[in-house]
């Protein structure tokens, strides 16, 4: 949910992520006008992007970095707890049983295919977003 008093904020940073979307696409970049202000971590504004958007480029960029990183930790995680707490396969493995056989047939190892299973939870089941 949004307060109505943040939708102006938003407005504005979805106006610079769709410039940056442009220009990552080939497209000329229009100058930032009035929304080259960024929001800074405590919740002040920062004046740090240009009118030509580099700064909001960095951001995106580093947005993406982030959801990388958060859905590489998340397979991690997920991957240990499956390997110690077998009794979630069931339910690990109910998107993809052709791969519990392959486990079960030795054609693939136990290892890798939990890795698997749980990156198809996480995108699946999950919808984890991508980067």
């Amino acid at each position: 949910m949004l307060e109505t008093k943040n939708k102006k904020e938003l407005e504005e940073e979805i106006g610079i992520a769709v410039d940056c979307l442009k220009s990552s696409l080939g497209n000329a970049l229009p100058a930032v006008t009035n929304s080259s202000s960024v929001k800074n971590d405590s919740g002040g504004i920062s004046d740090s992007a240009n009118s030509t958007g580099e700064s909001a480029v960095s951001q995106v960029k580093s947005l993406a970095c982030i959801l990388k990183e958060s859905r590489t930790d998340l397979i991690d995680h997920l991957y240990h707890q499956a390997r110690e707490e077998k009794g979630c396969w069931g339910q690990l493995f109910a998107y993809d049983q052709t791969l519990y056989r392959q486990m079960q047939d030795g054609k693939i190892t136990e290892n890798e295919a939990v890795k698997q299973a749980v990156e198809t939870y996480v995108d699946h089941r999950l919808n984890f977003p991508k980067a």
